[in-house]
């Protein structure tokens, strides 16, 4: 064990000493799988957890080497076999959940390893406890070596050792795959995965079945009729034939009862047959856990490593959970292994015979009425309506005038909906899916009587700009005829129709007013009347949405499933309507059909406007053909500025069924898929640490990487090129040349790489139309510098995104490519034209299958910065991507997505659409690789052709003449659904200059693009081109013959045609196009006024009679409505166009939306400042849109600037004001704020993370406190775990004391507490539970031991009769320390407070002895409060009090300021400090240091109380030792009474020598003699300058004096111990001291001593009183206790007198050896007489 316990500690050294650990280990290897049983081994090994199992590790890889090169010999296997059985016994103990979970890993895998050689029953414990420990089986499995190590003993052991355990592992690994990524998908066996689940079920229904036979009656067998046989001798083969078939048909064993029909499905899914008999059953349930599941567990095992179900594994509370809501959803479902086949009407069920159309405004009628309390009897008349029962009631009646009934054939009708509602509804007709035609029900309003008539006026307006369609013949425009037998008109029905396009004369038609074709808008398209919307209807759905009626292409295309889908169309032709309805088809399909899961739809778009809206119309649209409660809310005005944040820590593996279908911008889809690659690496386990996050530090700023859009690019790239650059070229023209040619042209032949200079140099003008080959290298050198500066910020640009997962793909791993490529089922791609080829590419490698890849778009429309697109280019990308899997499944429809094309539009009408087909139809002549060609556009309604000015600009806008019509007529300006539109923005700058602030909208063609206005001022368009000589040429195109291949060169042409056609298509009603220069404008002129053909546009010159009636024309349609301002403003904002939202909310008046722009216009002029490097320009300027956002409760784009401004925390802390504790508890763990990152969790409910929150932010206490509250909310084992974690803490003294019992009562029994306790010597709490088990005396005990003696006063006193152990003797000490405490805290008090009482003064019936001693302190007290220190020293009898006040004064004298103005005093006033410093030198003295033992007065001024029978002593709070160390500490007794000795002594010499400094001063004035002059004559003449005393002292001052000069001489005798002490033994402490002590000592002792005598020795009366000199010696040789010093320091003196070699010659004349003989008479010392020299001289 010993030498076991030193390999866990320090590891291996030599290799001949590591042999020899290694035999001594061998034969002791028993003990190692006993080694965690002391729980001191547990503690250490879990302190230094790592460091032990590091040091384990490469024990064990010894042990192999030496097991390969000595055998079995060597005893490695028994030591394998061991440390199995240690690491079981580790898994045992909860306290080892809180191990580092990845070397727990390796210890285990380590482990497994080394138990393959071993026989089975030695692995059966680890395995065991494997399946018990949640999540540790699936982290091992998940990770590198733990999977290599699970599949080696699968392939061992498992299959036919241990069939119980092989069951339970390959049951939680199962679990792991189903969870993976939110899919087995993941790991490629999904179907082996449900296989699994439905044998897990198999078994336990066979199982329940077969014990319910067993524990049935059992029947009465009847013996089987015999036939008769013919008796002849058989052969020995037939003998046996028909032996056996006697035993078959003798008895007849019962059919057991049939198996509920869902086992019975599921056994026929698997194709495994039907038991009949329970011998059946037995072989199958052998058949299924023999060889059924072990066939599963060897295809799921190859499937491992894996990284997300390792990052799941982590987790376990969250992988059962997830398991969890699996199960529950597949137990909803139900089991289905195949998908049912049976067709479904497009969108739910028809509510009749009769298919009924609703118009937008019937739609939001019927909600209102249905809100309004008319839901019966208008559902009644509906499903009347619907059914063709029309006999009954009144549902025919003709309303309106003659003069309306007129333009209505069919006729329209009337129903009568009780007497407050009509229905408006018409017999109309449409073309079916297998292209007939058939009758229909159109109604138009459900109205109240009152406003039929205008109801019916919008009817006729529709029907009198209606162009007529193939559907509006003749026979098809009869009444139904009725079915007689039924009672029931049935719609007429024709297959094919040969009068297609019939159009009656617009002459016939008067003029339409811009109202009313403004309210074209509610009858544009019709909605079908299905079973969810009357569901909807009924449930008062007012949010839901429905799906448009479709036309017999658009139902072509939904339903469409074959190959993929390419959907050209337009703008305005429903491209987006069709997707979205094809996409809600499919999902509703699957949802609806019994135990599928729901399709994972991704529907992508760029614009993060259009996908709000998309969302929310998805959604809906979902939830009402469901008829579901619609939960979806509107979005709203509110904007956040980090797109991406939507995704900001979703992986596709966390994307569960309600996150689809998922509706968001590409960029998210890039997050998603970035952040997928980044934590679900499946084979590439990171090991680098992640860096520190930016701290919230004031002042201090690090930029963000960024995504580089154009806004970035311009903002902060720009400016930063040489102006040679910026100044000579667009900005957009150069990040569209970079993107979409550069670097866009790596997705070119698969090769991922950008184009080198001489590549793009030699590209020919087709490829790279903008610029000019001589421009290029400025466009290259401009790239060159953008990568560099790009590299250095760490930015990335779309680009690069793309490219970096491409590159990843082609590199990952299979396992995890096949997950991303497999996993989105369907993909949606509106508006697919803004897609750069990069992107395209990766999405079809994203696709799971080429039919599920569905993309709408317009190649006319694609003038973006950086992208160039066509659909033959999405054919041939389709070609490569899924060639092979055509190839491999012989279906070559999967290589050839169909194109679907919808030539009708739905936004404009038929003036502007032709306009806008003649610029398509230049496009599809001049350029026809540039553009798609398809259908002519058509639309529904006519309207007037656009107006062309020409000659007149921007000036007729500024002048206000626009709708002038008379003087006094007021001018309506321009509204929120009026722009002008002009080719760029420096074309804009101008117009806005000219036209002056607040005048109009103004975008560039670029900017509108995706955007709808009613009324489009089209300026200078043609004036401003180019490419002036290429307009010319324009009429050339149309020439048949012409050539072609001019027409590609001049490609700038081509875009300026596209521009066109995207501002042709803006309005929905009025297009006015105005050009100042009438010669730019003449070629169009031309080309549109199509001689022979109706013009295109209605031209107007300057010179013109009729200009005024034209410009009268452009009069807007509306005046400015505020609240349209205020909603396009937001969609500007939406749009990143904030200087137009600023324009909009001015309009408005809208000061919150006016700020929300402030806001982003700071945050722009910031970036610029940040580009240029001016980072504390950049900071004060997103300050100030932090504080705007503030205002306008924007507060997400408020945390977004500090999060970008490295204000990490104070992001998270606006996070949580807006309720989004999920990111903010993301940016409090960046920033290591842990405490609100605990928060965080706790509101969201997350316990775990919460825990491990405080855990990681060492808030243990709070830790405490949370754990108590939500234990139940957490697993038993992170309980455990966290317990175990704080009784450590505990240990450490980590843990405050109000949280600690909560702590302590998980330690289990009380003597389990007390050891524990013990052990890390937690007194306070060991005394607790010992009290609480009445075990006072060892409290009591314990109390002393840890320091604690007021508590142990406390409890004795209060406890000392319960319990016989503690004694009165016992108390007597610490309450002697505690009373003086006490005394020493009324000392120190402050005037005015109140002295602190003790519990024990109120107990009462306390012993004499101690109610004696208490009221001695309590007297002593008392006095201190009437008196001074020194008179309280002073009344005191010798004793212990007075010993302790002695040495409380002489250690504290500067602190009390004992001396203070004693130098105006008599020596004898100074005799308190003397006494107290005489009497502390003798207690100091007492101690000689044979023991350690200090005096008990000085124990106790000290603070140094001795633990009874310990060599140790406890330094009391209150001692002076103690400054500035909190509570009492511990000290070996030896060390802590030398330093005590020392510091009294410092004091004490401290003390001596000011106080004799201050004596020697007043003394030194008395001692001077008389002046016999004076005395003799009455006069001096030296006067005032006599240095000697002129009067003689009195009798009384003679006796004061005598006294003073022996009690100073008392007090330097009394320092002859200490003299001689400190120079013996050489006592540390203060050497300087010390030194100046020794070297004055005796000076001192002979200057009083020698001012004692003379002042004692008899010279005359005049200076001395006799009868004072005479008892001063008689005090003097009497020998007292007060005296003995100065006794012994006269002679000593009087002996250095009268030695021969010391003063004798200097005194032996007659006077002074007379005075010698007196002294030695009057103090009895004969003897020195007789040893003086010449002798018989003094005799």
């Amino acid at each position: 064990m010993d030498c076991f316990h030193i390999v866990l500690q320090n590891g291996l050294s030599s290799i001949r000493y590591n042999r020899s650990l290694h035999a001594k280990i061998s034969s002791h290897a028993a003990r190692i799988g006993t080694f965690l049983a002391d729980e001191s081994a547990r503690t250490d090994f879990l302190t230094d957890f790592n460091d032990y199992t590091s040091h384990l590790l490469d024990f064990l890889a010894f042990n192999e080497k030496m097991h390969a090169e000595l055998g079995r010999r060597t005893g490695s296997q028994s030591i394998s076999r061991e440390v199995l059985e240690l690491v079981c016994s580790m898994l045992s103990y909860p306290e080892f959940d809180l191990a580092d979970a990845d070397t727990m890993d390796k210890l285990v895998v380590e482990a497994l390893k080394h138990a393959l050689p071993l026989q089975p029953a030695a692995l059966k414990e680890l395995a065991t406890k494997l399946a018990e420990k949640p999540g540790l089986l699936e982290r091992v499995a998940s990770a590198q070596e733990g999977a290599e190590a699970i599949r080696s003993l699968f392939s061992v052991h498992f299959v036919n050792s241990m069939p119980s355990i092989s069951n339970a592992w390959a049951q939680k690994l199962v679990g792991l795959c189903s969870v993976c990524t939110g899919s087995p998908i993941c790991h490629g066996i999904a179907t082996e995965v449900e296989k699994w689940r439905a044998l897990t079920e198999i078994i336990a229904a066979l199982e329940t079945h077969q014990r319910e036979i067993q524990e049935a009656p059992q029947p009465h067998y009847a013996r089987a009729p015999t036939a008769a046989v013919v008796i002849r001798r058989l052969d020995a083969d037939e003998k046996r034939s028909f032996s056996a078939a006697r035993r078959r048909s003798s008895v007849l064993e019962p059919e057991i009862p049939p198996l509920p029909e869902r086992v019975a499905m599921m056994l026929d899914g698997l194709h495994l047959q039907q038991p009949r008999s329970s011998r059946a059953i037995a072989v199958l349930l052998e058949q299924v856990r023999g060889v059924e599941m072990p066939a599963i567990v060897q295809a799921l095992l190859p499937t491992f490593p894996c990284r997300p179900c390792y990052d799941l594994s982590k987790d376990p509370k969250a992988l059962v959970e997830k398991d969890k809501r699996i199960m529950r959803a597949r137990a909803d479902s139900g089991f289905c292994f195949e998908n049912p086949t049976k067709e479904e009407t497009l969108f739910g069920e028809m509510i009749g015979l009769w298919k009924v159309l609703l118009s937008a405004a019937a739609l939001k009628d019927i909600q209102k009425q249905m809100l309004g309390g008319h839901k019966e009897v208008l559902e009644a008349r509906l499903r009347i309506l619907a059914s063709g029962e029309w006999k009954t009631g009144k549902l025919s009646n003709l309303p309106g005038t003659p003069a309306q009934r007129k333009y209505l054939d069919p006729p329209l009708l009337e129903a009568e909906v009780g007497r407050q509602l009509r229905i408006l509804w018409q017999v109309g007709s449409g073309p079916t899916e297998d292209g007939g035609y058939k009758q229909h029900i159109k109604i138009w309003r459900v109205v109240k009587p009152v406003d039929v008539s205008k109801a019916i006026d919008h009817v006729v307006m529709v029907w009198r700009t209606r162009i007529l369609q193939p559907e509006d013949d003749p026979i098809l425009s009869k009444f139904p005829t009725l079915d007689e037998a039924s009672g029931i008109y049935i719609p007429i029905e024709l297959p094919i129709l040969y009068n297609s396009q019939r159009r009656p004369s617009i002459d016939t038609y008067p003029s339409i007013s811009i109202d009313d074709r403004r309210g074209l808008e509610d009858y544009n398209k019709f909605f079908e009347f299905t079973k969810p919307v009357m569901d909807s209807f009924l449930t008062n759905s007012a949010d839901a949405e429905f799906p448009f009626d479709t036309s017999p292409e658009e139902i072509e295309v939904i339903k469409h499933r074959d190959s993929g889908t390419l959907i050209m169309g337009r703008s305005g032709t429903g491209k987006t309507t069709c997707l979205v309805q094809k996409l809600v088809r499919n999902y509703t399909a699957r949802k609806l059909i019994i135990g599928q899961a729901p399709p994972r739809q991704i529907l992508l778009t760029r614009s993060k406007l259009l996908v709000e809206k998309l969302k929310i119309y998805t959604k809906r649209l979902v939830e009402s053909q469901l008829s579901k409660a619609i939960t979806t809310q509107a979005q709203s005005d509110d904007f956040t500025l980090d797109e991406e944040s939507v995704m900001f820590s979703k992986t596709i593996g966390s994307l569960g069924d309600d996150d689809f279908p998922l509706v968001c911008t590409f960029d998210q889809l890039l997050r998603l898929l970035e952040n997928t690659v980044e934590f679900s690496n499946r084979q590439k386990f990171r090991e680098d640490k992640a860096k520190p996050e930016i701290s919230d530090v004031a002042g201090h700023y690090v930029r963000r990487s960024q995504v580089v859009d154009f806004k970035l690019f311009k903002s902060e790239y720009w400016g930063q090129f040489p102006s040679s650059f910026s100044r000579h070229y667009e900005p957009g023209l150069v990040f569209a040349e970079i993107l979409g040619v550069i670097k866009g042209s790596i997705s070119n032949d698969g090769e991922l790489g950008c184009l080198s200079r001489h590549e793009y140099l030699a590209l020919s003008r087709k490829k790279a139309p903008t610029f000019s080959p001589e421009e290029r290298e400025d466009v290259y050198d401009i790239y060159l510098r953008y990568e560099s500066k790009k590299a250095r910020h760490g930015d990335r640009d779309g680009i690069d995104r793309v490219a970096s997962l491409l590159k990843f793909l082609q590199t990952a791993e299979p396992d995890f490519k096949r997950t991303m490529e497999t996993f989105f089922e369907e993909i949606y791609v509106d508006e697919v034209q803004d897609q750069r080829c990069i992107d395209i590419t990766l999405l079809l490698k994203l696709a799971k299958n080429p039919t599920g890849v569905h993309f709408a778009g317009d190649s006319a429309q694609c003038i973006s910065r950086d992208s160039t697109f066509r659909f033959s280019d999405v054919k041939a990308m389709f070609y490569n991507q899924f060639k092979p899997l055509a190839e491999a499944t012989n279906n070559d429809s999967l290589v050839h997505p169909k194109l679907f094309r919808l030539n009708k539009n739905f936004r404009s009408h038929q003036g502007i659409i032709s306009l806008a087909s003649f610029v398509m139809e230049l496009l599809y002549k001049g350029f026809p690789q540039t553009v798609d060609r398809m259908e002519e556009e058509r639309g529904q309604y006519d309207g007037s052709i656009p107006t062309m000015f020409v000659g007149l600009g921007s000036e007729v806008l500024a002048q206000r003449l626009v709708g002038l019509a008379g003087v006094f007529e007021k001018v309506s300006d321009f509204g929120a659904e009026q722009v002008i539109l002009v080719r760029d923005d420096s074309i804009k700058k101008v117009v806005e200059r000219t036209l002056g602030e607040d005048t109009a909208l103004v975008l560039s063609i670029l900017d509108s693009k995706g955007m709808e206005f009613d009324d489009v001022f089209l300026l200078d368009f043609f004036s401003s081109s180019p490419t002036q000589a290429g307009l010319r040429t324009l009429k050339d195109i149309l020439v048949p013959g012409s050539n072609r291949a001019e027409n590609e060169r001049n490609a700038l042409l081509c875009s300026e045609l596209k521009h066109l056609y995207v501002a042709i298509t803006r309005p929905r009603i009025q297009l006015w196009i105005l050009e100042s220069s009438p010669e730019a404008a003449e070629p169009i002129v031309k080309l549109l006024a199509r001689d022979g053909a109706k013009p295109l546009v209605d031209v107007v010159r300057r010179n013109d009679p009729d200009v005024k009636e034209k410009l009268k024309m452009m009069k807007p349609a509306v005046s400015s409505d505020p609240k349209k301002f205020s909603e396009k403003g937001y969609q500007f904002l939406q749009r990143g166009l904030y200087k137009e939202a600023s324009f909009c909310f001015r309009r408005a008046k809208d000061e919150r939306g006016q700020t929300i722009s402030r806001a982003h216009l700071k945050m722009e002029e910031g970036r610029i400042h940040r580009g240029e490097g001016a980072t504390n320009k950049f900071l004060e300027l997103f300050r100030e849109a932090v504080k705007l956002f503030r205002e306008a409760s924007q507060l997400g784009n408020a945390a977004f600037c500090l999060e970008d401004m490295s204000y990490i925390e104070e992001a998270g802390d606006v996070w949580v004001e807006i309720g989004r504790h999920d990111k903010a508890a993301s940016l409090y763990k960046k920033c290591r704020a842990w405490r609100k990152a605990f928060q965080c969790y706790d509101t969201l409910g997350s316990y775990a993370e919460a825990a491990a929150a405080l855990r990681q932010g060492e808030l243990f206490n709070t830790l405490i406190r949370y754990l108590r509250a939500n234990r139940e909310h957490l697993e038993p084992s992170q309980v455990a775990a966290y317990s175990k974690l704080c009784t450590i803490l505990l240990a450490q003294g980590r843990i405050k004391e109000d949280h600690q019992e909560f702590v302590i009562d998980s330690l289990g029994s009380d003597r389990e507490k007390e050891e524990f306790l013990r052990k890390f010597r937690l007194g306070k709490q060991l005394v607790k539970v010992l009290v609480k088990t009445q075990n006072y005396g060892e409290a009591f005990r314990e109390h002393i031991s840890d320091g604690r003696i007021a508590d142990a006063l406390e409890l004795g006193l209060k406890h000392f009769h319960n319990y016989s152990s503690i004694e009165l003797k016992d108390l007597m000490q610490p309450l002697r320390f505690t009373e003086f405490e006490r005394f020493l805290n009324l000392l120190h008090r402050e005037p005015g407070e109140e002295a602190q009482s003790r519990p024990y003064d109120m107990l009462p019936e306390l012993p004499w002895s101690i109610t004696n001693a208490l009221s001695e302190w309590a007297s002593l007290r008392e006095k201190l409060r009437i008196s001074t220190l020194w008179g309280v020293f002073s009344s005191l009898d010798d004793g212990l009090q007075k010993d302790i006040l002695a040495i409380l004064m002489v250690v504290n004298w500067r602190e009390l300021d004992l001396l203070r103005g004693c130098e105006d005093l008599a020596l004898t006033d100074l005799r308190g400090v003397v006494q107290a410093l005489i009497t502390t030198v003798n207690i100091w003295g007492s101690n000689r240091g044979e023991n350690h033992e200090l005096p008990l007065s000085t124990a106790i001024v000290m603070g140094a109380f001795p633990i009874p029978d310990k060599q140790e002593t406890w330094l009391l709070q209150y001692s002076p030792l103690q400054k500035g160390t909190p509570g009492p500490s511990l000290h070996k007794s030896e060390d802590l009474s030398n330093r005590i000795q020392n510091e009294i002594l410092l004091r004490m010499l401290e003390l001596f020598r000011r106080l004799e400094q201050v004596a020697r001063n007043i003394w030194e004035p008395f001692s001077k003699d008389l002046c016999t002059k004076h005395i003799s004559r009455g006069n001096c003449e030296s006067g005032a300058l006599c240095y000697k005393r002129h009067v003689p002292p009195s009798s009384v001052e003679c006796k004061s004096r005598i006294e003073g000069l022996q009690m100073m001489s008392s007090l330097v005798c009394s320092f002859r111990m200490v003299y001689f002490r400190t120079k013996k033994y050489r006592m540390t402490g203060n050497e300087e001291v010390l030194t100046l002590f020794s070297k004055n000592h005796l000076p001192t002792k002979r200057y009083w001593l020698e001012s004692l005598l003379q002042e004692t020795i008899f010279r005359s009366a005049i200076q001395h009183d006799c009868d004072a000199t005479k008892n001063a010696m008689s005090n003097i040789a009497s020998g007292g206790r007060e005296y003995t010093a100065i006794f012994v320091g006269v002679e000593e003196l009087l002996f250095h007198r009268l030695r021969k070699d010391r003063e004798w010659y200097l005194r032996n004349d007659l006077s002074s050896i007379l005075e010698q003989r007196q002294l030695c008479e009057s103090l009895g010392m004969w003897s020195l007489l007789d040893d003086a020299p010449l002798a018989e001289n003094v005799s």
